[in-house]
């Protein structure tokens, strides 16, 4: 087994509806195990939020490969141009830039694709991100 910590020591909480509208609550541990449409979306939901709050905390590296999973190419280029993204706030910048301009496939954007670019927006909140780059706008794709 490898040596994975998902989110935190402390217990990361889901609350979910079941199809007769009983309310359960589950760590995301237990939401991967258990799988399901739903509730593996409010797990993304759950890592999109963990990876906001690190940033927020100047720890780049999980918004970083949130946004170079949904846009390899950028992920790629930013690598190659400006090295490890989430090093510093500066390349982080660069990378946020980048995801942010980034251009939707044939079909539109995939779902992973519009989460980055949710994280995209508010990552653009943030201080030290405020002056990275126009926000775009997020129309449905």
């Amino acid at each position: 087994m490898n040596n994975i910590v998902i989110f935190s020591p402390e217990s990361s909480v889901l609350t979910y509806n079941d199809k007769k509208g009983a309310s359960h609550t589950i760590t995301c541990e237990g939401a991967i195990i258990k799988g399901g449409k739903t509730l593996m979306s409010l797990f993304k939901d759950a890592a999109l939020m963990s990876a906001l709050n690190k940033a927020r905390d100047g720890k780049y590296r999980a918004a970083a490969d949130i946004l170079c999973v949904a846009f390899p190419g950028v992920g790629r280029a930013a690598e190659k141009l400006i090295g490890i993204p989430w090093a510093n706030k500066s390349t982080m910048a660069t990378l946020i830039g980048a995801a942010s301009r980034a251009e939707p496939g044939a079909k539109g954007y995939s779902d992973k694709q519009q989460r980055a670019r949710a994280l995209v927006a508010e990552l653009l909140t943030l201080p030290a991100f405020k002056d990275a780059c126009t926000p775009p706008t997020f129309d449905q794709q």
